[in-house]
């Protein structure tokens, strides 16, 4: 299955300098989104791209981003990330069956959730001992 999205078109400040950017079109990047009905979700976003006009502005061309959606340079979006912790926690799933649920690579979802299996793993308060036990 795959679907596509975009923001709604409007102005857009530079990050750097806050000038207003001039478009320079729309590109689709592809992301893994997690299954629905068994079967493999791609999510097509379709970025704006934007340059910056201002001369003593060091950034030129930019790209939207949303952080809620997906992490910068990301091939997995967040909803699935979470979806495999969840695997991996409650259903003792491995890292190649995930990988297969999600029609996408072992590397892809590894790299995609070690962050947040790290931050889980560090987490003083989960991994500390109940009282009187």
């Amino acid at each position: 299955m795959r679907v596509v999205g975009e923001s709604t078109p409007g102005p857009m400040g530079c990050p750097a300098c806050g000038v207003i950017a001039f478009s320079r079109g729309r590109r689709g990047v592809i992301l893994v989104d997690a299954p629905c009905f068994g079967r493999p979700v791609q999510l097509v976003q379709r970025k704006r791209t934007w340059r910056c006009e201002e001369a003593k502005c060091a950034t030129k061309a930019f790209t939207e981003q949303h952080d809620d959606l997906a992490r910068p340079r990301a091939l997995l979006t967040t909803r699935p990330c979470w979806w495999a912790t969840g695997q991996l926690r409650r259903e003792h799933a491995s890292i190649a069956g995930i990988a297969r649920q999600l029609g996408t690579t072992w590397r892809t979802v590894w790299r995609s959730i070690e962050p947040l299996v790290a931050a889980m793993a560090a987490d003083e308060v989960r991994t500390r001992a109940s009282p009187g036990g």
